[in-house]
């Protein structure tokens, strides 16, 4: 059941109410609005409100709401756990990168491994956009070798004495690859979560 102040103040009850929007987007976006984590943290600032001394309720409020931490703060570790879990089972690409993001801020383990991930995913981002600004960029983008031999994979702003070695090549190979990556990266991670 929700709680929630008699507020005859209504900077006080729109306060709580911006509060707890957030909050409940947040746990919405988990997939976590029916496991009573809104309520529980419901039930926490209410009891902290009622525990600050003074008259007036938006002081009160505002000070219950910074001894309890930002939703977002408090909701860290759910959120990165349930988005991560989802997200892995899946293979959706916008929950595993707010899963990630959220793990980043949780313990040292969990950021380690949300960073070792999120920087797997940024080459998979980065070979996936290499193949698709071939068609723009062709003579500047893919294999590249310059006049030393030396080969680079990416864009290049001058061309003076480099080769692209795969020419169109660089689109079915640039997206397969990325796409293998992404999929042995998301078992990865399912694989990481069940343990």
């Amino acid at each position: 059941m929700s709680v929630r102040p008699s507020f005859t103040s209504a900077v006080a009850a729109k306060a709580w109410d911006d509060h707890f929007a957030e909050v409940d987007r947040l746990l919405a976006q988990a997939g976590l609005s029916d496991t009573g984590l809104g309520d529980d943290l419901r039930r926490q600032l209410h009891d902290r409100f009622l525990a600050e001394p003074g008259e007036r309720e938006p002081p009160r409020l505002q000070a219950a709401m910074g001894r309890v931490g930002r939703p977002a703060d408090r909701l860290r570790e759910e959120l990165a756990k349930a988005m991560l879990d989802r997200g892995s089972r899946t293979g959706h690409p916008v929950t595993i990168a707010l899963g990630l993001w959220h793990a980043l801020f949780t313990s040292t383990r969990e950021a380690l491994l949300a960073a070792a991930f999120g920087l797997g995913y940024v080459v998979v981002i980065g070979l996936m956009v290499l193949a698709l600004l071939k068609p723009i960029l062709f003579r500047n983008s893919g294999l590249v070798r310059d006049p030393a031999g030396q080969l680079s994979l990416g864009t290049v702003t001058e061309y003076s004495g480099s080769t692209e070695v795969l020419g169109w090549w660089t689109i079915p190979i640039g997206l397969g690859l990325g796409a293998v990556l992404y999929l042995a990266l998301t078992l990865l991670l399912r694989l990481s979560r069940s343990r």
